[in-house]
C-alpha cells in the first residue's frame, strides 16, 4: 500500500465575469489543486473559471516555526554574557522580555510567507 504525500496550495480563480475567488487546501500536486479549486468554485457559483493561479506552500507546525526562530536568533546574535555566564540569545530574550520575544516570533512567522511557508494556526 503506497501513501501519497500532499502539499498545501492556494489557488486564485478568476471567473469570466471578472470576480475573484480563493481556494486553500491540500492536494497531490498543482494540477490536482487546480482541479479541486475549479470544482469548488463551479459548485459554489455555477460560473465558468477563466484563469487559475496556483501557489504551493510549505506547511509547518508552530513548534517547527519556533525552532527555526530560535535558530535564527542564535545564528544572528552573539551569546549574552551576564556576570560571566553565557546564554543563548534566544534564551536571554525569552526570559528577559517574553513580550518582545513573542512579537519577534510573530514578525518572523509573517516573514516566512515571502518564502511560501505557512504556519498552522497563523
Amino acid at each position: 500500500m503506497s501513501t501519497t504525500t500532499q502539499s498545501y496550495f492556494e489557488v486564485e480563480l478568476t471567473l469570466e465575469d471578472g470576480s475573484y475567488h480563493y481556494w486553500q487546501g491540500e492536494a497531490d500536486d498543482e494540477s490536482h489543486a487546480e482541479g479541486l479549486a475549479i470544482a469548488w468554485v463551479t459548485e459554489k457559483t455555477g460560473e465558468q473559471v477563466d484563469t487559475a493561479e496556483v501557489t504551493e506552500w510549505e506547511l509547518i507546525s508552530e513548534y517547527e516555526a519556533e525552532e527555526r526562530y530560535i535558530q535564527m536568533l542564535d545564528d544572528c546574535h552573539d551569546e549574552v554574557d551576564v556576570c560571566g555566564y553565557k546564554y543563548a540569545p534566544s534564551d536571554a530574550l525569552k526570559s528577559l522580555d517574553p513580550i518582545a520575544y513573542r512579537c519577534g516570533f510573530n514578525d518572523y512567522v509573517s516573514s516566512l510567507e515571502e518564502d511560501n511557508i505557512k504556519v498552522e494556526g497563523f
